[in-house]
């Protein structure tokens, strides 16, 4: 046999044996080489939409007749979603009317004008989110042990620093979505209101938040605890008042930031996010590390021909144990 023949004879004997040794890498060193179970997600986001909040039972509360007496008024209401009214009195709730004594504080809302039960709509328009990087969400299950009881799906979501929420403008609308079957979506813009808020845009340092669904080790369904790099700054922010006898001006802000107090390359944030049986609950352990330090420049009252009153600013904000529950009514 020649050299050549002999040769490929060996080469054709050994082709089994690779073939072999190969297995053990594809079927059980493949995962070992490509990373950790799970699954990562990088968004090079550039969003733009308009967000619609509609109120489709309108104000709730409103008094439309008022009874007098010597000591007392009473208030009767065409609706008994109970409204919050000055003072921070609940309204009623399932009671339709309400007494009270003349000489105190009634904190009941007297608006006789029940077209305002009627179905509103908040308006966000211009929303955006623009990124110069990735927001990466890393996404894993787990277990406390392996035939633990407490399986839990954890994401993990880094934000890049230099994020823009542009949060655009807030009008006010009548909604569509009077309750009907037959009702459209959308807002009727006939009468809209336009800028009433200009929220203006939100610049972000990099910023990181865990998530947990199903059981909770972290204590929270949503957790910060990170330090948000150069803090979070506000442009062109602006209250506007665009309706009544008095009109035309607006509070305005040109930009807006809080950090860290004295401290500007930072803010320290420590929260937990919640949903409650009574709502969205957002607790905050800490903001800024030892208080934060609200800056505003370019605070103007009145229209854009009014010269600034100049900057203002809030310092050694204390905000650690401050609870806000956010729920419908």
């Amino acid at each position: 046999m020649g050299f050549k023949k002999l040769a490929l004879a060996a080469a054709v004997a050994a082709a089994p044996m690779s073939a072999l040794a190969l297995e053990p890498m594809q079927d059980e060193a493949l995962s070992g080489v490509t990373g950790q179970d799970g699954i990562t997600i990088a968004l090079d986001a550039n969003i733009v939409a308009n967000l619609i909040i509609h109120d489709t039972d309108g104000i709730a509360g409103f008094a439309d007749t008022t009874t007098t007496t010597t000591t007392t008024n009473t208030y009767n209401y065409t609706t008994t979603g109970g409204g919050t009214v000055i003072g921070g009195t609940t309204l009623p709730g399932t009671a339709t009317s309400v007494t009270t004594n003349v000489n105190t504080n009634t904190n009941v809302n007297p608006i006789t004008n029940t077209n305002y039960n009627n179905a509103g709509a908040l308006v966000m328009s211009g929303f955006g989110i623009t990124t110069p990087g990735e927001i990466v969400l890393k996404i894993d299950a787990g277990d406390s042990a392996t035939s633990g009881t407490e399986p839990t799906l954890n994401v993990n979501v880094a934000i890049p620093t230099g994020t823009v929420v542009n949060l655009g403008s807030l009008d006010v609308a009548n909604s569509n979505r009077e309750g009907a079957a037959t009702d459209s979506w959308g807002t009727d813009d006939t009468a809209r209101v336009n800028g009433v808020l200009n929220l203006g845009s939100m610049t972000l340092g990099a910023t990181t938040m865990n998530i947990q669904l199903a059981n909770e080790p972290q204590g929270d369904m949503i957790a910060l605890n990170t330090t948000i790099s150069n803090g979070i700054s506000l442009s062109n922010f602006s209250i506007n008042d665009a309706g009544g006898s008095v009109n035309g001006g607006s509070i305005s802000v040109g930009e807006l930031s809080v950090i860290n107090t004295g401290d500007a390359t930072g803010l320290l944030v420590d929260a937990g996010i919640n949903v409650a049986d009574n709502g969205l609950v957002i607790r905050v352990d800490e903001l800024g590390n030892g208080g934060a330090d609200i800056r505003m420049s370019d605070v103007v009252l009145g229209d854009a021909t009014q010269s600034a009153l100049g900057d203002i600013e809030l310092t050694n904000l204390q905000l650690g144990g401050t609870t806000v529950r956010i729920v419908g009514h």
